[in-house]
């Protein structure tokens, strides 16, 4: 029998066993990350099939559709300023962005997080562009059949947002995501105030954005990332975004952006400008929370 306190002794030659838990607790780490990004992709592809149907092939959603466009108004130096804020957004933003992402991620040795945060961009500015110039159009119930679904602007912020959060440092995701969710909510309000597009088609990019930070996250879990096992601090994530889409929505107040005054003007406004500002804020949040459970 051996002592008391003393482990247990092995034969000579025996090879040491693995430890299983550690083992086992990774696979479940990688399991829980893969079903969480799957029904994010699978909950952000049913918003989008939604809303591309309701905005682009019925007369009602079309019709709200652009009424909520035309229901926001503003001083003409408000509107000139969102104009101006909008054309920043180019292809060479869009290179720099991903650029540092891929170095930040890089230098901490993420090589797996670097290839998807490039996926995750490339794939969602890809698709967009597919999406609206050939795949999408509108029905004719003469209110336009200019087609703006997804909207390539808010797909390029909010792709970029995720792409950040995907390979920031857990000392930098805090200040990532407010910026990132504020950087959202300015763009997608900002492109319905310069009437460059409908709500429908910027809720449409953050889906679209979604769907692609799943694909991003399940090529982190094929490389090996999972959830580690110590608990991160819940919510956190969300609270800091939605503070980000709450603020832009403060400056848009401040700004002078009010309803039109037509009938129903107001409640257009702030259904949509609030729907765009929630749909950002859950988009960002919802990568700043699994970020900060990778290991």
């Amino acid at each position: 029998m051996d002592p008391a306190g003393e482990p247990p002794r092995t034969l000579r030659g025996e090879a040491p066993q693995p430890l299983r838990p550690a083992q086992g607790g990774r696979r479940q780490g990688r399991g829980r990350l893969v079903g969480e990004a799957a029904l994010a992709g699978l909950v952000a592809l049913a918003l989008f099939v939604v809303t591309a149907y309701v905005a682009l092939r019925t007369y009602e959603g079309q019709r709200v559709d652009r009424e909520a466009m035309f229901a926001v108004s503003g001083p003409q130096d408000t509107v000139q300023n969102a104009h101006e804020v909008l054309n920043t957004v180019s292809v060479g933003t869009v290179a720099l962005v991903v650029l540092g992402c891929m170095v930040l991620a890089l230098a901490r040795r993420r090589w797996a997080l670097s290839i998807a945060a490039l996926v995750l961009v490339a794939g969602a500015n890809l698709s967009t562009q597919l999406l609206k110039h050939e795949l999408l159009s509108r029905t004719d119930f003469g209110l336009g059949t200019l087609n703006g679904l997804p909207s390539g602007h808010t797909t390029v912020v909010v792709s970029l947002a995720l792409a950040a959060l995907l390979v920031s440092p857990t000392w930098l995701r805090t200040p990532v995501t407010l910026v990132g969710a504020c950087a959202a909510t300015l763009i997608g309000v900002g492109t319905v105030v310069a009437r460059w597009h409908r709500p429908s088609d910027v809720i449409a990019a953050v889906a679209v954005c979604v769907v692609w930070a799943a694909v991003a996250l399940l090529i982190a879990a094929a490389a090996g990332h999972g959830y580690r096992r110590r608990p991160a601090r819940r919510g956190q994530g969300h609270w800091v975004a939605l503070l980000g889409a709450l603020t832009v929505g403060v400056l848009v107040v401040f700004a002078g952006i009010r309803p039109s005054g037509s009938p129903g003007s107001l409640d257009l406004v702030v259904g949509a400008l609030s729907l765009i500002g929630l749909a950002c804020a859950l988009a960002v949040g919802w990568m700043s929370h699994v970020a900060r459970h990778l290991d």
